[in-house]
């Protein structure tokens, strides 16, 4: 946990730094593929604005619907421009449907427009993803593993941990680094997205795996996730939202498969 840089005499929050660089990633990553493809920059580059700004409200509005009581003691933070408060698939959901209407209106091909954000997207996971671990987030259940990382006292962790009786005031039980396995993942989604587009795969195969490999990562780590105080929804809630991704993307792949030439 190193929640603050310093970088030349400057004190930069980690989080916020991580969580720009990931969305210049994901938005001027793909501009470069769309030059080499020989599209318009501009249109591309602008999509991917739209996407990200869609992406970010989409994230606040779906934290918002499942943690309602606590939004409704203090409305305020609703429209609070802070990053805390983030729900990653409610900003998948908005930025795909914003990405969908953006492509047709700037007539630019959906499945193109995908595969060239695939890779990206996984990069920008990748650095969200280490943002939250240095500024100690997002992090996982207790464990006796010898990769268990020990956050500092009063961290979020450790608070955690003191409002479930599972330590003590001047101890911190080590817990699943569940920051670090989705940076993980990120990358190598990120390595086989720009694998398969290399290898000229049907067009959507590199978003559509990308889409399969997170949602059901999402799935089998939930377990490893510490669970969040404010949720008010069913435990189940987010593990049905990774599955109902999944057997979007499965689907679609699977069609695409079939109805194109591999």
């Amino acid at each position: 946990m190193h929640p603050i840089i310093s970088f030349f005499y400057l004190d930069i929050r980690a989080y916020p730094l991580f969580v720009f660089l990931a969305i210049m990633t994901a938005v001027i990553g793909p501009c470069f593929l769309a030059k080499r493809a020989g599209l318009e920059v501009r249109r591309v580059f602008w999509l991917y604005v739209a996407m990200a700004a869609s992406g970010l409200v989409g994230a606040r509005v779906l934290h918002v619907l499942t943690s309602l009581p606590e939004y409704l003691k203090e409305p305020g933070l609703i429209t609070n421009m802070s990053l805390q408060g983030q729900s990653f698939f409610g900003g998948i959901s908005f930025a795909v449907i914003t990405g969908i209407l953006m492509s047709r209106r700037f007539k630019l091909d959906i499945w193109q427009m995908g595969d060239m954000g695939a890779p990206f997207l996984g990069l920008a996971l990748m650095l969200a993803r280490l943002g939250c671990f240095l500024n100690g987030c997002c992090f996982g259940i207790e464990t006796d593993r010898p990769w268990g990382v020990r956050f500092p006292i009063l961290s979020e962790a450790h608070r955690h941990q003191l409002n479930e009786n599972i330590a003590g005031l001047f101890s911190v039980r080590p817990v699943h680094p569940t920051e670090l396995y989705e940076a993980a993942v990120g990358f190598f989604i990120a390595l086989f997205s720009f694998w398969l587009i290399r290898k000229k795969k049907p067009a959507g195969a590199a978003i559509l795996f990308s889409g399969m490999a997170y949602s059901l990562f999402r799935f089998l780590i939930q377990p490893f996730r510490a669970s969040s105080p404010t949720l008010s929804v069913s435990g189940w809630f987010y593990p049905g939202l990774y599955l109902l991704f999944f057997a979007i993307c499965s689907s679609l792949l699977l069609y695409r498969l079939k109805y194109r030439r591999i």
